[in-house]
């Protein structure tokens, strides 16, 4: 889930991933669907009931493109979850299967699976409040964990509610572990020599150690995210830790402890917001506590069919949750002076830790008057907390000063990664869209750096398309990148 941006003066674009569901994009779909039998593993079928009594007949089928907007609400107001930017990010790559059941021209349940042989993940199965304890969860479980066994996938994994562990259970799932959910304060910034950039050559040691914690090979899933990646580096020379700010609320994984909790430091001084952690780090979630932690959740970690090895004292902050997070409201207000220091201090993130904003060095307040200039005319808006915290801004501009052009303008839009995956971003271009009508605009256009994938996704699927590519044109953090230009028509 993906926040789109173009920038200052120097035509910028970010984007930032949503929430990711806790599990991994396979590195490649191989064909040929084994049936459950045949790899030893059986579903208990007592449990799971052939009727519902809805009062209609339930349908099973695919979740469609038109029917995400339906399922914008869909999910439980304290999951604090945007299931239509989880939908819209992963419907269309071959790993991720998302069904729906049907009756009386509505959507009853939605759920879906992501595969990485051997290992595959069930999230977001939910059911309207009305028709709960009548089996479609069960159902809709149940149809996944066909999806995902009849692919090669030997171990499922969810993470449960208190509401549907009892379904789990009996549909053969066993409890192996605990994820607790904290909300921590910003802690002060400690220096360390040890912290650098991730570099390429750090990039297959990144993959290994990855793969050693979680227990999966996840390539596809980290790509779009190593770019604006951290790394820990040892006496020896090899990484013992990393940090990935830009997937979901910051996934960091270590080898050693004292690792661990320096990298955890390093992402707490860079902005306040969740942590969920394995309940077996016990190195992890004292640290925490001791330093302002307020737990808010726990949620177990649920299993089918072989068991998996993983390490979860080398996670100290997973990348994404869906169950038990606090929900945040959110105001849109227009920008005014009173969001100087916010606006400078939230493109200054990316500046520093992706390649969603072009400039190398951070900016000072007279970014935020250009930012102003840029937008006089046209629609400019903060995002706040329902604390005050500001977490992003977006504007837009005219594309060329010629009259010629003022049918056209230019977007940008920043939201913090802690706060992606709940559709800010779409709510923002929405309201963009709508504003840009009333004065007369009826083209988008926006320029992305190519190393920004998260962005080009986000372009891609809110109905943006690609008309053009700069080809090297730019160098960021010593790397070529790109410029990828799309237009939306309204």
């Amino acid at each position: 889930m993906t926040r789109g941006t173009n920038a200052d003066g120097s035509r910028e674009v970010t984007a930032q991933p949503t929430s990711e569901p806790p599990a991994p994009r396979p590195a490649a779909i191989v064909a040929g669907r084994p049936s459950e039998g045949d790899l030893g593993l059986e579903i208990p079928q007592h449990s799971v009931r052939a009727t519902t009594g809805v009062g209609a007949d339930v349908e099973s089928r695919d979740l469609a493109r038109c029917d995400i907007p339906r399922l914008a609400d869909f999910a439980p107001e304290e999951w604090g979850l945007s299931l239509d930017t989880v939908l819209f990010e992963h419907l269309e790559w071959p790993y991720f299967h998302a069904l729906v059941l049907t009756g009386a021209d509505r959507i009853l349940a939605v759920g879906h699976g992501i595969m990485t042989r051997p290992v595959g993940w069930i999230g977001n199965v939910i059911v309207r409040p009305e028709v709960r304890r009548r089996g479609l969860g069960a159902r809709i479980t149940r149809e996944l964990m066909d999806w995902l066994l009849g692919r090669g996938c030997r171990t499922l994994v969810l993470i449960a509610t208190p509401m549907g562990e009892p379904v789990y259970r009996k549909l053969g799932f066993r409890t192996t572990g605990e994820y607790v959910f904290l909300r921590l304060p910003r802690l002060p910034f400690a220096p360390s020599a040890s912290i650098e950039r991730l570099q390429d050559r750090g990039v297959e040691e990144l993959l290994r150690l990855d793969a050693a914690a979680i227990g999966e090979a996840r390539r596809d899933l980290l790509q779009p995210y190593l770019a604006a990646g951290w790394g820990h580096v040892s006496a020896d020379g090899s990484l013992d830790g990393f940090f990935l700010p830009s997937f979901g609320a910051g996934y960091i994984a270590a080898s050693r402890p004292e690792v661990g909790l320096e990298l955890l430091v390093f992402k707490h001084a860079l902005y306040r917001g969740s942590t969920v952690i394995p309940a077996a780090n016990h190195t992890a979630l004292r640290f925490l506590i001791d330093h302002g932690a307020e737990e808010t959740a726990r949620a177990p970690r649920m299993e089918f069919g072989d068991d998996l090895h993983w390490r979860p004292e080398w996670i100290y902050s997973r990348a994404s949750g869906y169950s038990g997070e606090t929900r945040m409201n959110y105001e849109f207000t227009c920008l005014t002076e009173n969001d100087r220091a916010a606006v400078v201090a939230v493109f200054n993130y990316f500046v520093g830790r992706s390649f969603a904003a072009y400039p190398e060095d951070p900016v000072g307040d007279e970014f935020f008057d250009r930012v102003l200039s840029m937008s006089k005319g046209y629609p400019a808006v903060s995002i706040r907390t329902n604390t005050g915290e500001a977490v992003g801004f977006g504007f837009l501009r005219p594309f060329h000063p010629a009259g010629t052009f003022q049918r056209t303008a230019e977007i940008a839009y920043f939201v913090l990664p802690e706060h992606t995956g709940r559709g800010l971003g779409r709510r923002m271009l929405s309201q963009f869209v709508e504003a840009a009508k009333e004065i007369g605009i009826d083209n988008l256009l926006a320029s992305v750096s190519s190393l920004n994938e998260q962005s080009l996704r986000f372009h891609d699927q809110a109905g943006f398309e690609r008309c053009g590519t700069f080809r090297a044109v730019g160098r960021k953090f010593g790397r070529e990148f790109d410029v990828v230009w799309f237009q939306k028509r309204l």
